[in-house]
Formats: C-alpha cells, sequence, structure tokens
C-alpha cells in the first residue's frame, strides 16, 4: 500500500527553493508523480522544477510544462537503482500534476548524466528534514 507524502525521504538535485512553503508544495507535486509511477516509492530525488525543455537523445528540445523526478521503492534502493518521470502541469506557474509520463527503464544510481558529468542521482545529496 501507498505511504504518505510525510513517509517518503526526498533528496535534493536542484537547488531546493528559499520558501518552505513552496519547496513542500514541490515535493507534493514531486510524490504525486511518483506514486503514479510505483504506489511504493520510498524516496524522491527533487530533479527540477516546473520547465518546459528536455533532452531527448543528447538533443534539447520543447517540451509541455512539467516537472521531473526521480524515484525509488524500497528494494531500488538496496539495488542502487532509481527511475524517473515527467509530472506534466497545465502551465509554468502551476504544481497541479495532470498527466505522468514515465521512463520506465531502471537506471544505476551511479550512471553518468552526459549533459551534466555528474551521476544521475549521486550519493550525499541534501535530504529535506523529516519535520517540514
Amino acid at each position: 500500500m501507498p505511504g504518505n507524502f510525510e513517509k517518503v525521504d526526498y533528496e535534493w538535485l536542484m537547488d531546493r527553493p528559499d520558501s518552505n512553503n513552496y519547496a513542500k508544495k514541490l515535493m507534493r507535486a514531486a510524490y504525486n508523480t511518483a506514486i503514479q509511477v510505483d504506489p511504493k516509492v520510498s524516496k524522491i530525488c527533487m530533479r527540477s522544477d516546473v520547465h518546459v525543455d528536455t533532452v531527448v537523445g543528447g538533443i534539447k528540445q520543447k517540451d509541455p510544462p512539467h516537472i521531473t523526478v526521480s524515484s525509488k521503492t524500497p528494494e531500488q534502493e538496496q539495488a542502487g537503482t532509481h527511475v524517473t518521470a515527467h509530472g506534466y502541469t497545465p502551465e509554468l506557474n502551476s504544481l497541479n500534476i495532470t498527466r505522468v509520463s514515465p521512463n520506465n527503464h531502471e537506471k544505476l544510481d551511479s550512471k553518468m548524466n552526459p549533459n551534466t558529468n555528474s551521476p544521475y542521482w549521486p550519493a550525499n545529496l541534501p535530504k529535506e528534514p523529516k519535520k517540514f
């Protein structure tokens, strides 16, 4: 059975917003995206705020407004793997997730992202305190 928003661990690959209120809203949008990929999600990597582009095959292209999140189940935590999904929003200033597009290809956390030359899910990312 799915956990709830507060029981999931959140890590920040992107810069955490200064506003705690906005950070919590963004985390909730990430949670709403991740549970549609797998309801057993236990950890979420906050990859981006709402944006309108994506990279496919190394080529940047326009995409409707969305957030990008990676997530793990307990089994994926043990295996050192994750999946990534886009949570689409109706507009740039919205965090209302209306559609989710998962990339069902599991990646090793340590796999290097050719666009950033760093791991897709680096070790020791800043973690969100459990009390927020």
